[in-house]
């Protein structure tokens, strides 16, 4: 995405300005016009002496010095084979001048050479030395004043051409053509109209037309020389067209021919000798071939060149710089690029090589810093290979190496990139800055966006945004010249990776700060700070916790729990072998193995294991997914969350699409996920938050906190640490926390039924309550609590230490539960509301307590208390199983109907009066095992049981049974059955007790058939006693030789009245006794 600004390593400013080639072609320009105008003041000098000694017209030779000029003028001369046998020869020190035949004009103010060369030697160097050669067809000077025998000082040169075709050739291979070149002083100038040629090394160029600017002289000139210091300015007037050498790299191609660079004008080019800035202007264009069908080209309207003078030291210390011909020398001086401005309407900059391009208005670079600015007041744009920028500046720094070290887009832009792998398309945007730079720490390039920061993608519908972004970016872009060498001499594979060769810049890790907002169809979320890390990296460091697959291992409870048979899901042939191999290990061993146990058979087609409480789940139906849900590809909604810290793994699935693998969240975390307009959402809560997402409905959550809240379909857990696993449908606690789970059915549920004696407190109520009849189907919210740890499947769950539930008024206790629900509850899937779980079976161990609580219409009208080892309760068939020792303790109210009015309204500030003895009160021990079922509506208890009852006059009054009150009395014996029984014709039920085996009984009652009602009471030992409460009635039995007795004693009596038989019959309200099978009776009334 940052591609659009990467660094061209083989661009346009390496190869054109680091390499100075335009600074040659300027100081090759600056010489050319130097020496034209030193040659016309040198030849002026000759000309000087000649006419002094007045020659004649024929030849004249001089023979010290004809022979040596001859041999020069055939050695550097040998386009004019004339002028090495010149009728006219001249030299003056290291200058030589040629011509054949010369002549005054304009009134001999004028002198014509025809033809015209000349020599011009460096002194420094020597005549060894390659010389500067300049041939004309021929050469006008104009004088101040006229000259000939009686005027010997013509004074300064005012104007002077050279005509024809004019050529200049010089040292390092300059070659200059022209035609028809001309000196003017009123205007300070020398032009040529003409098409000029030049060359100079490798280099090479054209123009139409050239102009040299003269700087006037501060002095008027005393000699002969004309009246200019040195050049102000050249200027190449228009059609500039100039092809520059390049330098040759270390890897250059094994012929050495160099690479050429060109630079093409419309209009003119423009060199200030004071300034040192080049100008070209008019329809600019600079290119330069990377290959045999690509180049590099930068367009503008005006192309503006600086350059900075570094004199040559030797030249310092032995030219004085107050001479004269210091300031010609000058404008030859070492030159050294500082930097080039481009600008016009529409400056462009292309790299095919690189498929780089970009428009804007100003382009600029120095060559000191390394700096190149893009500006554009609208906006300057960039496209390179697949990335599109837009920002109003752009500035890059290059190290001394020319390696990109830091690019700033300031002002609001934005970047565009599009994969063409996967079509994915990237958008970045930004309001104040953009800046690219190297990470020091780790060398990656690193992307910073500064305020109102955005980075989508339209396709994945991801989106963040945020005031400070940074992004690390991995890899790098290839030019398609390091795609095309791939390509040549690879095998087929190969060529299928070099396709991939764009897409190597990857994104590494992104931070995102202040006010941060993330958007995507998987996850949505507002926090302070977000970290996200793309593809299978190492867990940051800064994450809150470690990933779920390097936690450790939950410690496996001493309780076994209960698993599951399921039948093993049906995967498609080309669903990847690892996910089968996976599926079908799970299914070998766990929470889903299968095991052949005995069973017995419950509602909705379900088997219970009745040795290990091992249920098997109904087949799936045809394409459903695992939970039974048909459109098992139907999108869920995104997960939302709120953290003050949050940090994200990416990671590209098989489709090559960008998927949230991971998220950690810190502080004040809020998730939440919508299930529907009629569903309740998935909220989570807590301190700190992991989620591991692996797939459609394949999540692992880890939520910490003081307490940490999961909410879900209905559902709700708390604890320090939960773990959630969507797929998996399981949710652990690791200590304490609370589950509240809706369930159907209430009064069968929980304490009610857990005790065993839920038909004894309504059998006794006198009047029901109207809803009863329909109590099993009402909704109810199941609230278990604990102190350890907590399994849940969304079918079992297991409850570790100081385990206490609520539902309704019902309360349970205990050091270990198990629950199984009728109904499993997904934690991925919809759950109807017309099939809410009810709850199927409970075990509780070690230490269980029950406590229920019974209403009619706001009214309390029974408490049950209980306490036993173990207890398991089975809410469909209505089984329950308790083991001792333990306890059970019931208190009922006699007169369950409404008040009347007078307790109906209480008196300020003074409590209500509860009618007085209206509580009954009953309590069973046993040391060994209740079972009892409510539908059959009978209770067992076994060994060493004892029951206790009678009338209380508040709830929670308890009866001793060694002081037994009147209407009071208990029984013990090695076991006791309890059954609830229905009368013909009442409404009343009835209860039935029968005690087996060293039964006991001892009671207080109140005659009632007496005239005046009298207390007794009795003490009855038999193999066996029963109790029918409809007739009031005790039978006691025995067996064998053995006799039941009776002993009743009465209020002042004289003593007891004793029984004996093998069957009494005993009604204690009329204290009436019948034998049967007598053998003793003692002490009749």
């Amino acid at each position: 995405m940052a591609e659009a600004i990467h660094h061209n390593r083989n661009g346009l400013f390496d190869r054109l300005i680091a390499s100075r080639l335009l600074l040659i072609w300027v100081t090759t320009a600056s010489l050319t016009g130097a020496y034209l105008v030193y040659a016309q003041a040198i030849r002026l000098v000759i000309k000087e002496k000649v006419i002094r000694r007045e020659f004649p017209k024929e030849v004249i030779e001089s023979p010290a010095y004809a022979t040596g000029n001859n041999e020069r003028a055939k050695t550097h001369l040998p386009e004019s084979p004339w002028a090495a046998d010149a009728r006219y020869q001249f030299q003056d020190e290291n200058v030589f001048v040629y011509t054949e035949k010369w002549e005054q004009e304009e009134e001999k103010k004028a002198a014509r050479l025809k033809p015209f060369a000349m020599l011009m030697f460096d002194q420094k160097k020597g005549k060894a030395e390659q010389p500067f050669a300049l041939m004309s067809q021929e050469a006008l000077i104009r004088f101040e004043f006229p000259f000939g025998v009686k005027h010997t000082d013509p004074g300064r040169m005012i104007a002077g051409s050279l005509e024809g075709n004019v050529k200049i050739t010089g040292p390092n291979g300059l070659v200059i053509y022209g035609r028809n070149f001309f000196y003017d002083e009123s205007s300070m100038n020398i032009w040529s109209d003409h098409e000029v040629r030049f060359a100079y090394e490798n280099h090479e160029g054209q123009a139409r037309g050239i102009e040299m600017k003269l700087i006037p002289s501060a002095t008027k000139p005393t000699e002969l020389k004309p009246a200019a210091e040195g050049i102000r300015e050249i200027v190449l007037r228009r059609d500039v067209h100039m092809k520059l050498a390049l330098k040759k790299k270390p890897a250059s191609s094994k012929n050495g021919k160099p690479r050429f660079a060109t630079v093409k004008s419309a209009g003119s080019f423009t060199f200030n000798l004071e300034t040192n800035q080049g100008t070209f202007t008019d329809n600019v264009r600079v290119y330069q071939p990377t290959s045999p069908y690509q180049k590099d080209t930068l367009e503008c309207y005006n192309l503006q060149l600086q350059f900075v003078r570094k004199e040559d030291a030797e030249s310092q210390t032995t030219t004085p710089k107050t001479s004269d011909k210091t300031d010609l020398v000058r404008s030859s001086g070492n030159l050294q690029f500082q930097q080039l401005v481009a600008t016009g309407s529409n400056v462009r900059l292309i790299s095919e090589e690189n498929q780089f391009s970009g428009t804007m208005t100003r382009l600029s670079y120095n060559e000191e810093t390394k700096t190149i600015v893009l500006t554009d007041k609208r906006n300057v744009y960039i496209k390179q290979q697949s990335s599109e920028l837009w920002c109003p500046e752009i500035t890059i720094i290059q190290n001394q190496e020319g390696k990109l070290e830091t690019v700033t887009c300031k002002g609001a832009g934005r970047i565009k990139y599009h994969d063409a792998n996967t079509d994915q398309l990237t958008r970045i945007q930004w309001a104040k800055q953009m800046k690219k730079t190297i990470d020091p720490q780790n060398g990656l390039e690193m992307v910073e966006l500064e305020k109102q920061c955005f980075v989508t993608q339209p396709l994945e519908k991801f989106a963040i945004a945020a005031q400070k972004i940074r992004l690390w970016l991995k890899g790098d872009l290839p030019s398609l010249k390091e795609i095309d060498s791939k390509k040549q001499g690879s095998s087929q594979q190969a060529l299928t990776d070099s396709g991939k060769m764009q897409n190597k810049l990857d994104p590494y890790k992104m931070i995102a700060e202040q006010d941060v907002a993330i958007y995507s169809p998987q996850l949505r979320g507002k926090t302070k700070r977000l970290e996200v890390w793309f593809g299978p990296v190492a867990t940051p460091q800064s994450a809150p916790n470690a990933p779920i697959g390097n936690q450790t291992q939950l410690q496996q409870p001493t309780v076994k729990q209960v698993a599951f048979a399921v039948e093993d899901p049906i995967l498609p042939l080309k669903a990847p072998q690892s996910t089968r191999i996976q599926t079908l290990a799970m299914n070998q061993s766990g929470p889903f193995s299968i095991q052949p146990k005995k069973t017995v058979s419950t509602n909705d087609n379900q088997t219970i294991d009745s040795e290990e409480g091992r249920a098997k789940l109904p087949s799936r139906k045809k394409n459903s997914d695992f939970f039974g849900r048909r459109d098992a590809n139907k999108p869920l909604e995104p997960v939302m969350v709120i953290a003050d810290f949050m940090t994200l793994r990416v990671q590209k699935n098989a489709l090559e699409k960008a998927e949230v693998a991971e998220v950690w969240t810190k502080g004040n975390v809020s998730v939440q996920q919508l299930h529907g307009a009629q569903e309740k959402p998935l909220h989570i809560t807590g301190n700190q938050l992991h989620i591991r997402n692996k797939g459609n409905n394949d999540q692992v959550v880890h939520v910490i906190g003081r307490p940490a809240k999961i909410n879900e379909r209905g559902f709700q857990m708390e604890g320090d640490n939960i773990f959630l696993y969507r797929l998996a449908n399981r949710a652990e606690v690791q200590g304490k926390g609370l589950l509240l789970l809706p369930v159907r059915g209430g009064r069968r549920s929980a304490a009610g039924l857990l005790s065993g004696a839920e038909g004894i407190t309504e059998g006794q109520s006198k009047a029901k309550s109207p809803l009863s009849g329909s109590a099993d189907q009402s909704d109810h919210v199941l609230e278990i609590h604990w102190e350890k740890e907590m399994i849940f499947d969304g079918l079992t769950a297991n409850f570790f230490g100081k385990v206490r539930t609520n539902m309704g008024d019902n309360r349970l206790r205990c050091q270990e539960m198990e629950v199984i629900l009728s109904d499993r509850v997904s934690f991925t899937e919809k759950n109807s509301k017309e099939q809410k779980p009810k709850v199927h079976f409970i075990t509780c161990r070690d230490g269980v307590e029950v406590e229920s609580n019974e209403y009619l219409e706001n009214r309390l009208i029974g408490i049950r208390r209980a306490s036993f080892w173990q207890m398991n309760v089975d809410q469909e068939t209505g089984n329950a199983e308790a083991h001792g020792p333990g306890w059970l303790i019931l208190w009922r109210r006699e007169n369950p109907g409404k008040p009347n009015s007078q307790t109906k309204v209480s008196q300020a500030n003074q409590p209500q009066k509860t009618d007085t003895d209206s509580w009954t009160y009953t309590r069973i021990d046993f040391n060994g095992k209740m079972e009892g079922n409510v539908s059959q509506r009978s209770t067992n208890f076994d060994d060493r049981v004892q029951i206790t009852y009678g009338a209380v006059k508040r709830p929670l009054d308890t009866i001793n049974p060694n002081k037994l009150p009147p209407q009071a009395g208990w029984m013990r014996s090695n076991s006791l059955k309890l059954i609830q029984h229905e009368i013909n014709g009442q409404k009343k039920k009835f209860i039935s007790v029968l005690a087996k085996g060293n039964a006991e009984l001892e009671g207080n009652t109140l005659i009632k058939n007496k005239s005046t009602p009298m207390n007794q009471s009795f003490i009855a030992r038999a193999d066996t006693i029963s109790f029918d409460e409809s007739k009031d009635l005790y039978t006691m039995r025995s067996f064998g030789n053995r006799k039941a007795t009776l002993r009743r004693y009465s209020k002042g009596g004289n003593g007891p009245t004793m029984n004996e038989s093998q069957e009494i019959e005993f009604a204690p309200t009329y204290d009436r006794v019948t034998l049967h099978g007598v053998t003793v009776i003692q002490g009749l009334p």
